[in-house]
């Protein structure tokens, strides 16, 4: 008794295909097979398509693929709206940093999992030290650095001695809960954060720093979310290559798989043939006014043993962001001024040294002169020599 039903299409079977185009052809057949007819003959403008857009860098890399990243959740990014959010001035706050790229996603990009998976498994020769490793996508042999990330993103990628920066735990409690608390060291809350800090983390839980939920979060995320915060130079750059590198380092731990659409267009920056059976996924579409108030909800209320006493702060990421940008207006005007003095003292050394010249150049006509007397008088004797004779 037949368990399973053939399938057939016009009397062949339907293999079945993997449309993310890594797969091969699989067919299954059930019961007597010798009556069945015969596979499709793959011609050789197939083979030789296989062969130059071989998948795997080599076997190392499909062993990777098969052990750890063949069925690895893709995480996707978020975008957000950020000239109709006015609960919270997120326009200034990325603005500023010049991150608009991370979170202004086009609707058009397009994410290809099936090629993210194979970009993560195919990654080699990593140098963590030198930040940069390399990869390899359909006979395309790149490198990947935080210089490629900022130009790709359009981001600036400052320079800073240490990555990772570390903040004592009460000044980073009280900027994100608006009070001293003391609950758990090692976990922050979101249900405990300011209206703003609980916005910034969605934004950043899917653009920046993702693993997959944003309720609680770890140290790491937190010290991060203190530091946009409060107006701290932040290499992004160098941090989305941390990121991507980490979760190819880590094999125990099953990390989704982040920033697909910055590794697409990084393979679309080196050209990478994406073929039409590619199966792609639009981005999710992005956070917005009714969204972020939606998701806002209603604080939870504290008890008394979970925070210290004392005076109550209240993180206002607006406010402090414009008072750096009046900081910045402050400094452009003495820039100004300072090249203004600078332009009036390269003026007036200009004149000196016009005068100077032409008192040099006065000094030497002077000794010059009874040599000109000298010469025309020579020169009227020969003359008169020359009509005499």
């Amino acid at each position: 008794m037949e368990t399973k039903k053939k399938r057939k299409v016009e009397g062949k079977y339907r293999p079945k295909v993997d449309t993310s185009g890594i797969g091969q052809m699989k067919s299954k057949q059930v019961g007597d097979h010798s009556n069945c007819p015969k596979p499709p003959i793959v011609s050789s403008s197939i083979l030789v398509n296989t062969f130059f857009n071989k998948i795997f860098f080599n076997r190392i890399s499909e062993e990777v693929y098969r052990n750890r990243f063949c069925n690895r959740l893709v995480l996707l990014e978020r975008g957000a709206q950020l000239d109709k959010m006015t609960i919270v001035d997120c326009a200034l706050i990325f603005g500023l940093r010049q991150w608009n790229s991370i979170v202004e996603i086009n609707k058009n990009d397009k994410t290809y999992d099936g090629l993210v998976r194979l970009f993560y498994a195919n990654m080699h020769d990593v140098e963590k030290e030198d930040l940069k490793f390399k990869s390899y996508m359909r006979n395309v042999h790149f490198e990947v650095n935080p210089n490629l990330i900022s130009r790709i993103l359009k981001a600036p990628s400052p320079f800073i001695v240490e990555n990772t920066v570390t903040y004592p735990y009460k000044n980073v409690a009280i900027e994100l809960y608006g009070r001293p608390f003391k609950l758990n060291i090692d976990t922050f809350y979101q249900r405990y954060l300011t209206n703003n800090y609980r916005i910034l983390n969605r934004i950043v839980g899917c653009n920046i720093n993702p693993r997959g939920h944003s309720a609680n979060f770890g140290v790491d995320k937190a010290h991060l979310l203190y530091g946009i915060g409060k107006g701290i130079i932040i290499n992004l750059p160098c941090l989305l290559f941390n990121e991507i590198v980490s979760v190819f380092d880590v094999e125990g731990k099953r990390k989704s798989l982040p920033f697909p659409i910055l590794i697409s267009k990084i393979m679309m920056h080196y050209r990478v043939v994406i073929h039409p059976s590619n199966t792609y996924k639009s981005p999710l579409s992005p956070f917005g006014e009714c969204t972020l108030k939606n998701s806002l909800g209603q604080t939870d209320a504290y008890d008394p043993d979970d925070y210290d006493t004392g005076a109550s702060t209240l993180g206002d990421i607006g406010q402090m962001l414009k008072q750096i940008l009046a900081n910045q207006e402050e400094l452009q005007q003495e820039m100004k001024e300072s090249l203004k003095q600078l332009r009036d003292d390269t003026n007036e050394s200009l004149r000196q040294l016009r005068e100077d010249t032409k008192e040099s150049l006065k000094q030497l006509e002077n000794k010059l002169l009874p040599q000109k007397v000298l010469f025309f008088s020579g020169w009227i004797v020969d003359n008169i020599l020359v009509v005499q004779l």
